[in-house]
C-alpha cells in the first residue's frame, strides 16, 4: 500500500511541471509537453483511463495491466478531476445518464 502511494503520489507531483494543450482536432486528445526536458507525448482521455504514448505508462500496462503516468495525471488535472477514481466515475456517470 505505501509503494502504490509513493509509485502515485510522485507522478502528481511531477505532472506539475508539465503544460497540456488540448487538440482542436480531437477534443479527448493533448499534447503534454515538459519544457525542461523539450519532450511531448500524445494522451487520449478515453472511458477507461488515460492513455499515453509514454515508456513509463507502457511499462505499467505491462507490468500492472493497467496504469497512469505523470502526463495522465497532467491532463487529469487540466480536466478538473482529483484522481483516475475520479474522472473514471465522472465518465461512468455520464455514460449511463
Amino acid at each position: 500500500r505505501h509503494f502504490k502511494a509513493h509509485f502515485v503520489e510522485w507522478r502528481i507531483q511531477r505532472s506539475h511541471l508539465l503544460k497540456v494543450t488540448q487538440r482542436l482536432d480531437q477534443p479527448h486528445c493533448f499534447t503534454v509537453q515538459n519544457a525542461n526536458r523539450d519532450t511531448a507525448y500524445y494522451v487520449e482521455a478515453r472511458p477507461d483511463g488515460m492513455y499515453c504514448t509514454c515508456d513509463d505508462f507502457h511499462n505499467q500496462l505491462e507490468f500492472f495491466g493497467r496504469g497512469c503516468c505523470k502526463h495522465g495525471y497532467a491532463v487529469l488535472n487540466s480536466l478538473g478531476c482529483q484522481s483516475l477514481e475520479h474522472y473514471l466515475a465522472a465518465v461512468s456517470e455520464r455514460l449511463a445518464a
